[in-house]
Parts: structure tokens; sequence; C-alpha cells
């Protein structure tokens, strides 16, 4: 590894850079865990042509590399560990090809511009992360970033139709294509999706997209039982939504749990329809609920909750666990047991995308509490996967969850996956020592 080398080289191309131990260096690899970075140096393509030439730079003079947006991952997974930092944010791109139902980006564009930017064809991406006004295509590629849109229509995952990937060879591959079906052959996206940077760098994507529903409305219900959960799963809303009492607390003042709906048609009569069905079903079951067309009158609960969340404490740790639905109420029950042994100085509360499974489980608390909060959080994995579920379902595992995974997954097939990334990266120089 010849950093000097390679940093002269890269300045020879015109590619801008700055060292690691330059003030800037840390606030581009700082993230959302709050860890100091390891930064060796900072590479800032302008364009995917740069992007492409500084990886093979790096891979030439062997130095391991970190793809990096908007650094708004909480496991750590773009998080430089004496690694070279590849800033993908000025590469921001963006057609839409209104006729085919795809989207051409690069990584650095938000999610949030490329959700306008269909909008505006009256056509719809619909991964929606609670980051998407500030997290980046490359990072939700990274992550398999879903969000309450999941339920519906799944997550990035689903939409990821074809990428162009420098590996650590240095080899450009184009994996998939700009098509809304494949099967000629192994669809490579799938497998690139979800792998955090540890295959290659995507310098460009072509992302599915679908039509856009004109109308919709939301729906609040104010403590919901396991039975709800199930009843109004099987009406086929386009999201739930779930906030445990604490949650629901922080953000109304009042003890209560809640579960968020929302309902999309194309038509005024069948979005009718729907609310019909819904409404018919919570005042059977004697609900006290509220149902509306303005999302920020009725499900304001959930928008300002992670922003209130920081009230709680100075530090705050969070899995997004995925649980079979048939399992959901036995977690929560257990949380809530959970919750009531925790030291004093220490919240613990459950939210997320319930309809499909993913959950939320947020422990704050001083940095006092730092060696209790480890041990409580060592217990809710543990249960999680007494429970039949996964560690995580769109935040990925980054370095914060690696030594929990192989409660997960078992050495053969981790074995397998080690395998699997050799092939595209063999020097491990691709986001080294993340995910396994």
């Amino acid at each position: 590894m010849n950093i000097a080398a390679a940093l002269k080289e890269l300045q020879a191309a015109r590619i801008e850079t700055l060292a690691g131990e330059a003030p800037a260096a840390f606030a581009y690899g700082a993230d959302a865990t709050f860890r100091a970075p390891e930064t060796l140096l900072v590479v800032i393509p302008a364009t995917e042509d740069e992007l492409i030439a500084a990886v093979r730079i790096l891979v030439k003079h062997r130095i391991p590399m970190t793809p990096r947006g908007s650094g708004t991952g909480t496991t750590g997974g773009a998080l430089p560990e004496k690694t070279a930092l590849l800033f993908t944010g000025r590469l921001t791109a963006c057609r839409i090809d209104a006729g085919d139902l795809i989207a051409e980006v690069e990584p650095g564009v938000l999610t949030g511009d490329l959700k306008r930017a269909a909008e505006q064809q009256g056509l719809l991406y619909p991964p929606d992360p609670a980051s998407h006004e500030y997290a980046t295509i490359g990072g939700n590629i990274a992550t398999n970033a879903g969000g309450p849109a999941s339920l519906k229509y799944g997550t990035t995952r689903d939409h990821l139709r074809k990428v162009r990937l420098i590996d650590g060879t240095g080899e450009v591959r184009e994996l998939g294509a700009a098509v809304h079906k494949f099967s000629t052959g192994y669809f490579l996206p799938g497998m690139i999706c979800g792998s955090e940077g540890t295959f290659g760098v995507v310098t460009r994507a072509w992302l599915k997209l679908v039509p856009c529903p004109p109308f919709s409305s939301f729906i609040e219900i104010v403590a919901p039982t396991p039975d709800d959960f199930s009843g109004i799963r099987l009406l086929a809303p386009a999201a739930m939504e779930y906030l445990d009492i604490r949650a629901g607390e922080l953000v109304t003042g009042s003890r209560q749990s809640y579960l968020l709906v929302r309902l999309e048609a194309f038509t005024e009569a069948e979005l009718a329809e729907q609310e019909r069905r819904f409404t018919g079903r919570l005042t059977a079951a004697g609900r006290f609920f509220r149902i509306g067309r303005d999302k920020k009158e009725i499900w304001a609960v959930r928008e300002l909750l992670s922003p209130l969340s920081y009230q709680l404490g100075e530090r705050k740790t969070a899995q997004d666990i995925v649980l079979p639905f048939s399992r959901i109420p036995e977690f929560l029950q257990w949380a809530e047991i959970l919750r009531k042994r925790l030291p004093a100085g220490m919240e613990l509360f459950v939210f997320g995308h319930l309809g499909d499974g993913n959950l939320h489980v947020n422990l704050l608390c001083g940095d006092d509490l730092a060696v209790e909060a480890k041990l409580i959080q060592r217990e809710i994995i543990v249960q999680t996967r007494q429970l039949g579920g996964l560690i995580s379902g769109e935040h990925g595992i980054g370095r914060e969850r690696r030594e929990a995974l192989g409660l997960f997954i078992d050495e053969p097939t981790r074995e397998l996956m080690r395998g699997i990334k050799k092939l595209f990266d063999p020097y491990d120089l691709m986001n080294p020592g993340k995910v396994l």
C-alpha cells in the first residue's frame, strides 16, 4: 500500500483529494454512529469517469476503500476503518425514462430528489426511507433501504434492475438490464443490493418506476390490539406503521400506542371504497381512530418521532429487526417487560414498519450507561433470533452488528458469502471488515 504514490497519481489525474489528517476529512468520514472515522485519504470525483479512474488507482496501489454518500447510515457501513474514502456525493445525474418506467441515476442522487423527478412525470419511485431527503441512492443500494412503502411496493432491491459496478480488480461490470423482468441467467443486481460496498462501487443504477396513485388517505388508530394488526393487514393497505406506548408518549404526551395506515388509489371512488372497508372494521371493533386526506395532520406522530427521540438520551443505539408477522405481538409484549426493568436513565421504545415485520428498537441513555446498554442490545438480538427473526431489514450490518451476524447466518453460509466476495474483490479492498 503506497498512499503517497496513489495521492500523486490522483492529483495528476485532476481528481480532487484530501489528506486523511486534513480537518475536512473528518466531516467527510463521520456518520450517524458518531464513531471517529479512520480515513487514509478522501477522494472526491466529480464524474463517473473520475470515480472509475480513482478506484483503479487505489486498486493499483492496493489501498482499501470505503464508498460514501451522505453518511446517514446507523451501522457504520460507510465508516472508514483505515481506508480511503470515496465520496460519491457529486455524482448526481438523474434521467427519467417515462416510456420505459426506468430512472437512470448516479449514486450521489438524493432519494428525495429522485422521487420528485419521477412525480413530475406522474410516476413514483416507491422506496421511502425516513432519511430520503438526505440519503443517496448509492447508500440505499448498499443497505437495501425500504421504508413504509415496502409493504406494498418492496424495498430498493425490488426496484433495482441494472447496476454499473467497478469491482476490487478495477473491472467495470454491467449487471442486469434496464427491463422490468429478468430470467436470463443469474440476476446479480439483487446480490449487489445490500452488500454494503463490499463487492465494488456502484457508479450508475437503473431503477424501476411505477405509476403514481393520485389519491391517498391516512388513518390513525389509538391503542390497537394484535387482532387489529392481522385484520387490517388482510385489507391490503399501502403502509402500516406502529408506535409503541413510549414512542406515542414521546410525541403526544399521552401514553398510548398508535397504528398508522396509508391507503392509495387511482380513482376517488376506489379510495372511498377502501375507506369504507377500513373504517367499517375499526368501528365494529370499537376502536378510536381518525381518518383524513392530510398526511401531515394524521401521521404527525410518525413524522415527529425520530427528531424528538434524541431528547431521551445522548447515546442512541437501534436495531431494525425483522420478525415473522405472527410473532410481532409476542416481541412487543416482551419489550414492554424489558422496559420495566431498565436502569434509571435508560429509555426503550419500538416503532416501525409493522406491515412487513420490520421494527426499529431504540435504546437511549447517557454515556455512563454504555456498558448496560450493550448488554440490553444483546438481549434484544437474542430474543429476535428466538422468535425466528433477523437482525436487519433495511439498515444493514456494517461494523456495529458484524459480531452478532453469526447468530443468524451459520458458518458454512458465511464462508460461501466470503467466497462470493473474493470473486469480486480478491485483494479485500472493497469496504474491508464490513458485514462479514
